[in-house]
């Protein structure tokens, strides 16, 4: 059996099962950076929750031998339990007074997303677009998230700017923002690595000399963002005592270094090309541009 015949016997199974309750598709889902992934969508008639369960995991499942009977088994499993225990109160959703403290942004790259961009309302950022999103509480202590589309934008009243506005308030308020020198954050990834290393292994050090930190939010998820923040970046321009190279390393956290005169921003650019191509998952890839705050200015600019 393939990926294809696997996606038609859950849709039957899933249907069978379901019936009336819901409309049940395979659909491909766009994701950061034209990333597609198959993914069945659960259109509940009932609801403006409409569940969507990646197949990855079952095309896994089949690969390592499990039976089909067993493999949707286990999707409606997954289903039923993200209907009852995961299902979030979204009855605010179509209030924006409601809604609006749940907003906040995120920075993604506009030449990666063009097709998300005409979907969604955004803020133009250099070669970045901030986009907006919701979020909100599951059970068990979990969280998830919705993107902003166009559909919900314009049910609010409300503008770009005002939504935007929002959203920074939010993410500040929210989300937080942190500065860490990189030998810290270094360190920390080596310290837990040498808790694993091999018997006489040590774990590596890290120059307390090296001036380069790490830009993110409180909980590292899409913490590029705090770019947007113009409290934040001037004062770690103050911090620093002038103007700072930004290296977006990912769509989750910068990389930053004072400017100095004998510093490449070729040598700088290509560094990040060559970091995005070879290590950083292509859906958390921000851009190949580097940036500078101006201190002067108070602006972030391509450098």
């Amino acid at each position: 059996m393939n990926q294809k015949e696997l996606e038609s016997l859950l849709l039957d199974n899933l249907r069978e099962r379901l019936g009336d309750e819901c409309d049940i598709n395979v659909i491909s889902v766009l994701k950061n950076n034209n990333t597609r992934l198959r993914a069945i969508r659960f259109t509940r008639k009932d609801s403006i929750i409409h569940p969507t369960i990646y197949l990855e995991r079952y095309y896994a499942m089949l690969k390592d031998g499990v039976s089909p009977e067993d493999i949707c088994s286990t999707l409606y499993g997954d289903y039923m339990e993200s209907v009852k225990e995961n299902a979030p109160d979204l009855s605010f959703f179509t209030d924006y007074e409601k809604m609006r403290e749940h907003i906040v942004c995120k920075l993604i790259s506009v030449d990666r997303n063009e097709d998300i961009l005409k979907d969604v309302p955004f803020v133009p950022f250099l070669d970045l677009a901030a986009v907006f999103y919701c979020n909100v509480n599951l059970s068990k202590g979990h969280q998830g998230s919705v993107l902003i589309r166009n559909n919900h934008f314009k049910t609010w009243n409300i503008t770009v700017d005002e939504l935007y506005k929002d959203a920074l308030e939010n993410n500040r308020k929210q989300l937080g923002t942190s500065a860490r020198p990189i030998a810290d954050v270094l360190t920390d990834l080596f310290t837990y690595l040498g808790k694993t290393a091999p018997e006489g292994e040590e774990p590596a050090v890290i120059p307390e000399d090296i001036q380069m930190y790490v830009l993110t939010n409180k909980n590292g998820l899409n913490g590029a963002a705090c770019m947007l923040d113009r409290v934040f970046m001037e004062d770690f321009g103050n911090k620093l005592g002038g103007s700072y190279f930004i290296l977006p390393s990912s769509v989750h956290e910068l990389i930053v270094l004072p400017v100095c005169k004998d510093m490449e921003i070729g040598h700088l650019r290509e560094m990040v090309k060559l970091i995005n191509k070879t290590e950083v998952p292509r859906e958390e890839v921000l851009s190949d541009e580097v940036y500078i705050y101006d201190y002067k200015r108070k602006v972030v600019a391509y450098a």
